[in-house]
């Protein structure tokens, strides 16, 4: 399957990772932006993505969204993460 990869810019406030502030509403409102096998990607720096807790703990904000996503539509998510992006990607897979 050939997946579109779609650069949507998380608004510049919310580049930093940042435990006060969950991202899930901004995760969820660009996922409703994003077709069928599109992405969006979270930036992280290069230590941010060697910091097994800042990347579990975004893993477990994803998740949620995804929770909350599903409870109000069909929308469903996939999250992909290479060292070459500098952050991780969610798609939408459905």
């Amino acid at each position: 399957m050939y997946k579109i990869e779609k650069e949507i810019p998380i608004p510049p406030a919310r580049n930093k990772f940042s435990k006060a502030d969950s991202n899930v509403k901004d995760i969820i409102e660009t996922l409703n932006q994003l077709e069928v096998d599109e992405c969006f990607l979270i930036p992280m720096t290069s230590d941010d993505l060697k910091d097994k807790k800042n990347v579990s703990a975004l893993r477990s904000r994803i998740a949620y969204a995804k929770a909350r996503v599903k409870l109000v539509s069909d929308i469903d998510m996939e999250l992909t993460s290479r060292e070459e992006d500098r952050g991780l990607r969610v798609w939408r897979t459905k």
